[in-house]
């Protein structure tokens, strides 16, 4: 089913634990700054751990689902929120900075994975734009943010909420998007 957007809306979330926010606070709101059609922007803080924000960005202290139904599109944390965003067919951009401990590990020659986000690692390919690490800029993410969707991409989008929503086959959802792509 269409959701009404309200046009304008970038919700920011950030991260549902202490550590992520403070990784990647600073820097979605910076990008959101960068973000020429951004007229509102909101920080979900359903747990009231974001802290401080600076004037003009607007705080929602219930669950996320919500915001992401409403918003024209997100930038968000990798993870729950994420599959949250696709399920509502929330158009979405995915940054998450590990810890350094964690990012240590991988680099110290453990293969990493071609992509980090559970919509991108199930589809085999970037399906939603993901950011990891030192690429989880503000300028990049704002690029990512004002680029606009095709109809093609929509329709992938719609295509892939239904899977999560409906509990389809994710494969047979993942390659009917395959073949659209031809």
């Amino acid at each position: 089913p269409s959701v009404k957007r309200e046009k304008g809306l970038l919700a920011l979330l950030p991260g549902s634990r202490a550590d992520e926010i403070t990784r990647h606070k600073n820097t979605f709101i910076k990008a959101a700054s960068l973000v020429d059609w951004a007229k509102r922007v909101v920080v979900s803080d359903p747990f009231g751990i974001v802290g401080k924000l600076p004037p003009g960005i607007e705080r929602d202290c219930k669950e996320g689902g919500a915001l992401l139904e409403r918003c024209q599109k997100a930038l968000v944390a990798s993870g729950t929120a994420l599959q949250e965003a696709v399920v509502r067919g929330t158009p979405a951009v995915a940054a998450y900075k590990g810890s350094p401990l964690l990012w240590a590990w991988i680099k110290l020659g453990q293969k990493a994975p071609p992509y980090w986000t559970h919509p991108n690692l199930m589809a085999g390919d970037e399906i939603v734009p993901e950011f990891i690490q030192g690429r989880a800029t503000a300028d990049a993410l704002a690029e990512a943010l004002m680029r606009s969707e095709t109809e093609k991409e929509r329709r992938i989008l719609e295509s892939l909420a239904h899977a999560y929503r409906e509990g389809s086959d994710w494969e047979v959802e993942v390659s009917r998007w395959r073949r659209s792509l031809r």
